[in-house]
This record gives C-alpha cells, structure tokens and sequence, in this order.
C-alpha cells in the first residue's frame, strides 16, 4: 500500500466512527481475572458515553472512558460501552481467587 492509499483508509476509517475498546489487568505477573483483580477499561473514540456493566462489579467512574473495574463474583461477565451507534458486549470471565498473601512479622 503506498502512503495515498494508508492516508484515505485512515480518514474513512475516523468518518465511519470507528473506535477501539479493550480491557486488561495491569499485574503482569497474573493474565486470569479474579475476585481480587483490577481490571482496567479503556475506550477510544468520541461517541462515549458510559460503561454498561453488571451489579456484580464495580467502576470507579462509569462515565470515564478510561476507569478501573473490580467483580466481586466469579462467573462470565458481560462488558461493553454505551455508545452513539452500535457496540457488541464482551464476556468477561472472572474466577474466584482462593490466593491469598498475609504477611506479618512477630517478635
């Protein structure tokens, strides 16, 4: 593809209202999500306007485009932003996390 060609894909594509979302821990060390994970939701386009989620899980801001989101419960949870147009949900899968570190010191 010459660099004419790249240029008017990428101007049709920003016309169409294109945009990208995802959702991603940032513990590296783990990739399962878990009762105890953070997980972070981005969007990015303009047409945003809040986050559709369970009342199993919780958002710091709903009306953020990029916000933090803890499940509570384990199961398959359907994600997705509310959007001008059309947006297809994502299922989340959360497991239970029976992992848990309780560090302390005794004299």
């Amino acid at each position: 593809m010459s660099v004419r060609e790249v240029a008017v894909l990428l101007c049709w594509l920003c016309s169409c209202g294109s945009a990208l979302w995802r959702y991603y821990t940032t513990n590296l060390a783990y990739r399962i999500f878990s009762t105890r994970s953070t997980i972070r939701l981005e969007y990015e386009g303009t047409s945003f306007d809040s986050w559709n989620i369970p009342e199993a899980c919780n958002a710091k801001n709903i009306r953020a485009q990029n916000t933090e989101l803890r499940c509570t419960s384990p199961g398959f949870h359907a994600i997705k932003p509310n959007v001008k147009g059309s947006e297809e949900e994502r299922y989340l899968a959360v497991d239970n996390s029976h992992i848990c570190f309780m560090w302390y010191y005794t004299v």
